[in-house]
């Protein structure tokens, strides 16, 4: 009966010798990492990268490496246009089944550069979808101010507005 406990609590106390030595030995290893880098640095981290990774954290987050390589530079005479990841204002979306997208879409294209002459507008398709699109922009949070501003001037349209992604021109 004896021998039996005995070797019925050997299995536990094998698993609590491990994790007691291989568990103290991890937690010591996250220590002394840390402590050396604080005792060595000087508060001073040094991080060496390649060439190629230096130039990829300059560059567009959305593009592949060959994609920077041979990315599209649009020349419109008064410098270079990049383009890149950011928002858009959707003015429009035609749903699938509606007729006249793209007339809709043009029409509220006209309608915005009629009133807002300096905004860029945006009409594409990509089936079944016509969009018309406005501005440039790098953050989500410049679109919202100038989203907000759109739809004061044109609250016709303020239903169908929203901040979307997309390739923006960059200059």
């Amino acid at each position: 009966m004896k021998n039996s406990i005995y070797i019925a609590l050997l299995p536990c106390v094998a698993l609590m010798l491990a994790s007691s030595l291989f568990g103290g030995f991890v937690v010591n290893a996250q220590r002394n990492l840390k402590d050396t880098i604080m005792l060595n640095s000087n508060g001073k981290i040094v991080i060496n990268q390649s060439a190629k990774m230096d130039k990829l954290m300059k560059c567009d987050t959305v593009l592949t490496l060959s994609e920077l390589e041979n990315r599209v530079v649009i020349d419109d005479g008064d410098g270079s246009v990049v383009k890149r990841a950011g928002f858009r204002i959707q003015v429009y979306s035609s749903g699938g089944s509606k007729v006249g997208g793209k007339a809709i879409a043009n029409s509220r294209a006209a309608t915005v550069k009629s009133e807002l002459p300096e905004a860029s507008t945006y009409v594409s398709y990509k089936a079944p979808y016509w969009r018309m699109r406005v501005g440039d922009f790098l953050t989500r949070e410049d679109a919202l101010v100038v989203m907000e501003q759109l739809k004061a001037v044109f609250p016709e349209f303020a239903k169908d507005m929203i901040v979307v992604r997309d390739r923006i021109n960059y200059r």
